[in-house]
């Protein structure tokens, strides 16, 4: 899991892993801002905070199970369609 978190400007969110980014994009000024940059010019804390939370989210509702069908259906469809938002796939319509 990628450590995603708030960087030093509070509009911003940054990660440890330099993975996947490019050199000489300006994503890498860890002094900047605090790490490598993910996004910025978020305008509301919470919206920082629940881009920061993404990553723990994602991972968090990945572990779910549901073998035993305690969670209802619908609320199983929507967990199973906010995954398939973050991995980019179509997303199905409730």
């Amino acid at each position: 899991m990628e450590n995603w978190r708030i960087g030093k400007h509070k509009s911003e969110v940054v990660t440890d892993s330099r993975e996947g980014f490019k050199e000489n994009t300006g994503h890498m000024d860890e002094e900047y801002y605090g790490g490598i940059l993910i996004c910025e010019s978020i305008i509301r804390a919470k919206d920082a905070n629940l881009i920061a939370a993404a990553p723990d989210m994602l991972e968090a509702l990945q572990n779910l199970k549901n073998d035993e069908k305690n969670i209802p259906k619908h609320k199983w469809e929507m967990v199973q369609n906010a995954i398939s938002k973050a991995l980019g796939r179509v997303k199905k319509v409730l």
